[in-house]
């Protein structure tokens, strides 16, 4: 590797630091809704994950434990699901981003 190989090498990595910085900042402040499939439980994140609030509608609570359970599940899955994607998507545009 030559001298301007690793100049560029070394330009790169800070444009990719630079870039997951604000990637963080991004994720911090985008908010996903995660559903159960019976509709009745809503599940509020950051796209980076931590809990905002959570909404679990009356008539749920009169259900047996299971069902409750499973659409809180339901819920968490559907909002770790847009989490995943939010990643993958800002993930993308950093590393599409370099060399460029």
């Amino acid at each position: 590797m030559d001298k301007e190989d690793l100049k560029k090498a070394m330009q790169d990595a800070r444009e990719m630091q630079k870039g997951i910085i604000e990637m963080q900042e991004r994720l911090a402040q985008a908010v996903v809704k995660g559903l159960a499939k019976n509709k009745l439980v809503e599940l509020i994140m950051t796209a980076t994950g931590d809990l905002v609030d959570v909404k679990i509608k009356q008539e749920l609570l009169k259900q047996k434990t299971t069902v409750i359970e499973s659409s809180i599940k339901e819920a968490f899955l559907d909002a770790m699901s847009k989490v995943k994607n939010s990643l993958d998507s800002e993930f993308v545009n950093i590393t599409g981003s370099i060399g460029t």
